[in-house]
């Protein structure tokens, strides 16, 4: 076998060959299970050992969401359900932070503590972005701590269609925060970059741009596996994509389209089993939550 691994992407007969791991590897279907509808606006995921967390975004309640993990294992263990019509829902429970919800876009962990992105900025005039960080508590979540930030690049704030200083995706390195832009001016997504400041350091801090690809779509959420990115999103035509980028170097991008529409797919969470997505809900379909389990072949 050759020395460099294959990533075969098969959903319902489509596949693309590319280079992702250490061993051969398809992703199977999409099993599909139904969000309740207090998540309708469903905006990222990530998990825990609790489960799946996940967030509605754009001025909805400020309620953290659990999809519990013996309720999302058991779905997917005994309800093979693979197109629309019959999925089950998956109940949620709700924690309710006592911050608001301007635009919540994205949810990721450290492994210790929850963090919120509320740096949605579709008009691109948002003056007031920041990363909430949560601790799990017995009674629920407590803020930890808030982190401002602005773009190091951004001089106009007036209130437009067409610019580049949206965001839906976030990651966390051992030292930062690394940001990764939704272009609606030129459907590039740049990354920037911003170091956590020490616990009593409260200013603005300033994000800086480090890198720049070419996804063709608007990035909506990425995940890190493998030592490598997983992007979701959409192209303004309303095609679905995921795709992936190499680590730390940022090359070697790769996309290839998902055969389901409509959808909005708003957040992925890669584990070592496979990629779990949901699309928030359309006029014709529910918000959902997909599961593409990882097959390898030795």
């Amino acid at each position: 076998m050759n020395t460099k691994s294959i990533i075969a992407i098969a959903v319902l007969g489509m596949s693309v060959s590319t280079v992702f791991s250490q061993k051969n590897l398809y992703i199977s279907r999409a099993q599909m299970m139904l969000l309740e509808k207090n998540l309708e606006e469903t905006s990222g995921l990530c998990m825990t050992s609790e489960g799946l967390w996940s967030i509605n975004d754009s001025h909805n309640p400020n309620e953290v969401h659990l999809l519990p993990k013996d309720s999302v294992d058991s779905q997917i263990e005994s309800n093979q359900c693979y197109f629309w019509g019959g999925q089950p829902v998956i109940k949620n429970v709700r924690f309710p932070i006592p911050v608001q919800n301007n635009d919540w876009e994205a949810i990721e962990t450290d492994g210790k503590h929850l963090f919120i992105g509320d740096f949605g900025n579709n008009a691109g005039a948002r003056r007031d972005l920041r990363i909430i960080e949560l601790k799990r508590v017995d009674t629920g979540l407590q803020v930890v701590k808030i982190y401002n930030f602005k773009y190091e690049n951004q001089s106009n704030f007036e209130r437009r269609k067409l610019h580049n200083f949206d965001c839906e995706a976030f990651r966390i390195t051992d030292s930062s925060f690394q940001l990764f832009t939704k272009n609606w001016k030129n459907l590039r997504c740049n990354i920037y970059e911003f170091k956590i400041p020490a616990d009593k350091d409260t200013s603005v801090q300033v994000a800086r741009k480090i890198a720049s690809f070419n996804p063709k779509f608007l990035v909506t959420d990425v995940s890190y596996q493998n030592e490598g990115l997983i992007f979701c999103g959409y192209s303004p035509s309303g095609n679905q994509y995921i795709g992936y980028l190499r680590d730390k170097t940022f090359n070697h991008f790769w996309r290839v389209k998902l055969p389901y529409k409509p959808a909005q797919f708003e957040a992925i969470q890669a584990t070592e089993k496979g990629l779990f997505l949901s699309t928030e809900s359309r006029k014709t379909m529910p918000a959902t939550l997909f599961y593409m389990p990882f097959i390898f072949v030795f």
